[in-house]
């Protein structure tokens, strides 16, 4: 899958040039590729501006919560989840999570 080939290549890169941090940044549906790698990858930061992601499923209760999970809860599925992956899974599946910053 195009995914896991870029998350493959944003290793290598790092490796490859010793970086010892890095971020991610995206809009729109570069939004969601930039939470996806920035989890998955444990960048030291995403800054992420109207992603494009489906909130619906949230609870108004979720939304009062402010930031924590929450804000990873908002990301649920892109806008078709029978292809792209889940951001939710793969939060959870994480030990920490890196800061996220989100411009709307």
């Amino acid at each position: 899958m195009f995914f896991e080939f870029l998350q493959e290549l944003i290793q290598k890169i790092c490796q490859e040039r010793n970086y010892s941090s890095w971020f991610t940044i995206g809009g729109s549906l570069g939004g969601f590729g930039a939470l996806y790698h920035g989890i998955l990858g444990q960048c030291n930061g995403m800054y992420i501006m109207t992603p494009q992601v489906d909130i619906r499923a949230m609870s108004e209760s979720d939304l009062r919560k402010g930031y924590k999970d929450d804000v990873y809860s908002a990301m649920i599925s892109s806008t078709d989840p029978k292809k792209d992956p889940s951001i939710l899974k793969i939060a959870r599946a994480q030990e920490t999570l890196p800061p996220l910053f989100v411009i709307v």
